[in-house]
This record gives C-alpha cells, structure tokens and sequence, in this order.
C-alpha cells in the first residue's frame, strides 16, 4: 500500500481569492496546500471538508504562510498548526515545511477572517 500524505488543496478560485488578500512577501509563491495528515496509507479517510478559513498569516525573512481554520479548529491531528505556506526565499534555504517553525513562534498577525475552497485529496510520496 502506497504511503503519503493528506492536503487540502486549494482550488483554484481558493488560491485567487487567498492571493488576492494577501500579497506574497517572498519570490517563490506555493499557495497550494494544507497538508493535513503526514505518513498516511492511501486507503486513510479523507476529512469532510470543502473550504478552510484564514485567520493569521505570519512573515519572517524566509518565508510565510497564513493560519487556517478546518471545522472549527486551527490545530491538525498532530497537533500542529493548520496552515497554507503562501511563499518563500528559497535562495535563503526555505522551504515549505518551515512554515511549522515560523508558526510554532507565535507571531501571526489576525486577518479579516475569510474562507477558502478545498479539495480533500491523498498524495503519494515520490
């Protein structure tokens, strides 16, 4: 059985309207994902959910992403904070799963609160 990884993916009309009120900070724009649950079989569950709602977004010199809410709740099963990575310097060595650094600092700054479009989908490792 192939192992990967949950996300909530962004539609496209999600990542327009996601870009549209919160301007890139960092070169190398994502805006794709949340990814929700890590290490997962192909056959897990995929959460009902069919939008996200964006609460915080938060910046350093490498990289940001914007905090999300998922039924309620910003925190995944692990525990950790459900966010998008909107962008990153990767000419300073960031990459997406940095987002979970800058995150665990607490320094998100609070948003008009506004929802997303996602699609629940598994992704495979490789």
């Amino acid at each position: 059985m192939r192992k990967g990884y949950i996300a909530l993916v962004l539609t496209e009309e999600g990542r327009e309207r996601l870009l549209s009120r919160i301007t890139p900070a960092h070169p190398d724009v994502i805006t794709h994902h949340v990814t929700w649950e890590f290490k997962v079989s192909e056959d897990a569950p995929l959460p009902e959910v069919s939008q996200v709602m964006v609460v915080a977004v938060a910046c350093n010199d490498k990289i940001q992403a914007a905090t999300v809410e998922v039924n309620g709740t910003s925190r995944k099963p692990d525990n950790r904070i459900a966010h998008v990575t909107i962008s990153l310097d990767s000419a300073k060595g960031a990459k997406p799963v940095h987002s979970n650094d800058l995150l665990s600092e607490g320094l998100s700054d609070e948003l008009d609160v506004f929802d997303i479009p996602v699609e629940p989908r598994f992704i495979p490792f490789g």
